[in-house]
């Protein structure tokens, strides 16, 4: 005997879009199994270049390409003269140096630290 089943509240039932995106998700992710396949050469029969072209096709319409994007600027910075950016740096060596004790010097220039050990 069949079993009964309820009315689907509205609430829980899927709109067209989810289950569309569901679908394609589904579908996507078997394509990518048996490219895979294909390419570990577990596939007794190898797959076609059209099917390989047509398994690219939909891919490429559920998943994003990846893209490599160049960002460049043409921005003038006016620095000043280099020696003007010379005096800039030794000045703010001379703050870092003047704030720092002897551990964060030592840090600062990469040298080991010492330590006094007393041996009794």
């Amino acid at each position: 005997m069949p079993r009964k089943t309820r009315p689907l509240d509205p609430r829980t039932q899927l709109t067209k879009r989810q289950t569309d995106n569901a679908r394609m998700a589904i579908s996507t992710s078997k394509i990518i199994a048996r490219l895979q396949d294909n390419f570990n050469g577990e596939l007794e029969d190898q797959l076609t270049p059209s099917q390989l072209k047509s398994a690219e096709l939909l891919i490429s319409r559920s998943l994003p390409t990846l893209t490599a994007t160049e960002v460049s600027t043409t921005e003038n910075i006016d620095m000043g003269t280099a020696e003007e950016a010379e005096a800039e740096l030794r000045e703010l060596m001379k703050e870092t140096l003047a704030k720092a004790d002897d551990t964060e010097l030592a840090d600062l220039l990469g040298k080991p630290k010492l330590a006094l050990v007393n041996e009794s």
